[in-house]
């Protein structure tokens, strides 16, 4: 589960609260959307989340373990062996074919390369693109580049999922086949996702949605 608790985040020598006192709770087996106008305070919650960025006041607790007590050294591996990320710009690496960019995260837990093989295959399955997995991010359309940064968060089997903006440029049949997958993922196994995005296809998919105005976070019931 995930719990937050009075999350802070002051911008400008004090002036600007990206994130105002911000507290919810979230069970695994959820999938949930954060919508909100751009600058709203949305992606600094969720670096904030992701231990990317640190908060000035309150708790990110992720399945009893409280991430703002870590140090930079804990929050890398816990990102590593817990966490899956997927952001608006795929970080693909253009010099690496598709097998090789979504094997990234295994190999840097430095899981055995037969094991490796099996895992980034059988995630290219569940994705249906077995078809790029000897393509290289420029020969791909933006669509098949997204597919394949999804594979790359999921391939270690995350216990929880991050996005952010992850269908802006898809098309929408792209777009319910992302969201699909995910919320299967999931549901399969008691996972959680927490995703932004300003996409209403979404929509089709969550189990809560929350609404972020100037940095206040609200459920939408």
């Amino acid at each position: 589960m995930l719990l937050v608790e009075n999350i802070t985040k002051i911008y400008t020598k004090g002036q600007i609260k990206a994130n105002n006192d911000i507290s919810f709770s979230l069970e695994t087996g959820q999938m949930v959307w954060i919508s909100g106008a751009t600058g709203s305070g949305k992606t600094t919650l969720l670096n904030i989340l992701a231990a990317i960025d640190d908060t000035n006041l309150g708790n990110v607790i992720w399945d009893d373990k409280n991430i703002t007590m870590m140090n930079d050294t804990e929050k890398a591996d816990f990102r590593l062996h817990k966490m899956g990320l997927v952001f608006q710009a795929l970080e693909l690496i253009k010099a690496q074919d598709a097998f090789n960019n979504v094997a990234l995260p295994l190999r840097f837990a430095q899981v055995p390369e037969a094991q490796v093989k099996t895992a980034v295959e059988e995630i290219f399955n569940y994705l249906e693109i077995e078809f790029l997995i000897k393509k290289f991010p420029q020969e791909m359309s933006g669509g098949q580049q997204q597919r394949v940064a999804l594979a790359r968060s999921l391939v270690h089997k995350p216990h929880f999922i991050l996005g952010d903006e992850i269908s802006s440029a898809l098309d929408s049949h792209t777009a319910h086949f992302i969201y699909e997958k995910i919320r299967k993922y999931i549901k399969d196994t008691s996972s959680l996702a927490l995703l932004i995005s300003h996409d209403p296809t979404i929509g089709d998919y969550v189990d809560k949605r929350f609404n972020m105005i100037d940095g206040i976070l609200e459920e939408i019931k």
